[in-house]
């Protein structure tokens, strides 16, 4: 139990040798020549310099970092935990301070962000290297983090409220399911998705950053680049797929509106850019602007699906014969068949974005937030809507004469034009939030 306090040591000419740990302190000047010292289980403490080695649970060998004028304060925390961390001084000494350590060092990323509040973290200061950092990279500061419960449950409420999910249950019943089979499958498929998506959520909304960012711990900072491409060619398709859905909306209320529009050439494609830009405007003015179109869009699209619901059953006087259709495979063995890979289809409906969800989630209010909206807002929507889609589907039998699962041609059919220019304003704002 070697002690050094109340003393200003310096053991010149002395050459320290301290094998596994690279560590010089130079302010100090304290040398040992030409020896191997170690303190293997000591407590050593080191009063004036306010460092304590307790028990050698200091690993200098794993950072070969040297120390210039460096203070190590025992009551410091890094990332919640109580370790020891470095705080430089700013007093009067023999030498001037050096430099912090650099931010590719442990030590430099050992205080590069900062508990802000709860188990929210925010960086200290930007990155100078522009490679590694740029605005929309950088973590989002607490104050930017405003999405509360509501806001994160709207979010999937307006991302699951779409044409795809209208018609989700469509294949399932084509394949021999039952209405509720293919209900409990879409369930049980977004329950299952809602797990990953909550835990890859969790880092986001605790560092604030985004997908890419994440994404740099398994694939380092350079094999990053590959998944954010291929996310990127994935979203693009998704993209041109929902871009194409509203630029028919808007060509159908068009065309209900104003006869004449169906013979200007090029008419569909107009319609198309159209929406196309509309989506460009939204998603330039940043996500707040994202933030307050899905918390208006939310209830109006509820409204708007139980609106179509009720329509349906009033006109056909119930809810038709899909229904009451039976389900079409006579054993389990072959309902299992047929259901594990429709399962797997619904996970894989949501799964890209549960890989993306840190992109969206790093503006949520706290774990909470995220946590509750999440589960609020994907799997409730994706049932409800998905039956919305199966019984007014049904209905359409009785009405029309045939199955309509497409609820544009099924809304251009109706006969008031203001019915149908509302309805379809409704497919507009449901692609638009997707």
């Amino acid at each position: 139990d070697a002690q050094f306090a109340g003393c200003d040591s310096h053991l010149p000419k002395c050459d320290s040798q301290f094998a596994p740990c690279d560590v010089h302190f130079g302010p100090w000047d304290v040398h040992f020549p030409k020896c191997d010292v170690q303190f293997p289980k000591w407590d050593v403490h080191f009063a004036p310099w306010d460092t304590h080695f307790s028990r050698c649970d200091v690993h200098f060998a794993l950072w070969d970092v040297r120390r210039h004028g460096v203070r190590w304060g025992p009551t410091a925390r890094s990332f919640g935990s109580p370790r020891l961390r470095p705080v430089y001084h700013t007093g009067a000494m023999s030498e001037p301070a050096a430099e912090p350590p650099s931010a590719y060092s442990p030590a430099g990323r050992l205080g590069a962000m900062r508990r802000v509040r709860g188990d929210l973290y925010e960086l200290r200061q930007p990155s100078t290297d522009r490679s590694l950092w740029n605005k929309d990279l950088a973590p989002t500061r607490v104050e930017q983090r405003t999405w509360t419960t509501y806001n994160m449950a709207s979010l999937w409420i307006g991302l699951s409220v779409c044409i795809p999910t209208y018609m989700l249950a469509a294949g399932l019943i084509q394949g021999g399911m039952s209405w509720w089979q293919a209900l409990l499958t879409i369930l049980l498929g977004n329950l299952i998705v809602l797990v990953p998506m909550v835990l890859i959520a969790h880092p986001g909304t605790q560092y604030g950053i985004p997908f890419p960012v994440l994404a740099r711990a398994s694939f380092g900072t350079a094999g990053a680049h590959v998944p954010a491409i291929l996310r990127g060619l994935v979203a693009c398709g998704w993209f041109g797929i929902q871009t194409w859905i509203g630029g028919q909306a808007i060509h159908t209320m068009l065309r209900t509106a104003f006869p004449a529009w169906e013979r200007l050439p090029g008419a569909v494609w107009i319609a198309f850019f159209a929406f196309w830009l509309w989506n460009m405007v939204i998603v330039v003015r940043g996500s707040n602007s994202i933030k307050r179109l899905e918390a208006w869009a939310a209830p109006f699209l509820i409204v708007a699906g139980f609106a179509l619901l009720a329509w349906a059953m009033v006109r056909a006087g119930g809810l038709g014969p899909i229904l009451a259709q039976p389900s079409k495979f006579h054993t389990t063995g072959e309902l299992f068949a047929f259901f594990v890979p429709s399962l797997t289809g619904m996970v894989g409906f949501w799964a890209t974005l549960a890989l993306n969800i840190p992109d969206l989630s790093r503006f949520a209010k706290d774990q909470r937030a995220q946590i509750r909206g999440q589960a609020y807002g994907l799997p409730p929507t994706m049932t409800v809507f998905s039956f919305i889609g199966v019984a007014v589907t049904s209905a359409s039998v009785l009405v029309f004469g045939e199955a309509i699962w497409d609820p544009v041609a099924l809304l251009s059919r109706l006969e008031s034009p203001v019915i149908v220019l509302i309805s379809l304003f409704a497919v507009l704002v449901a692609t638009l939030t997707t």
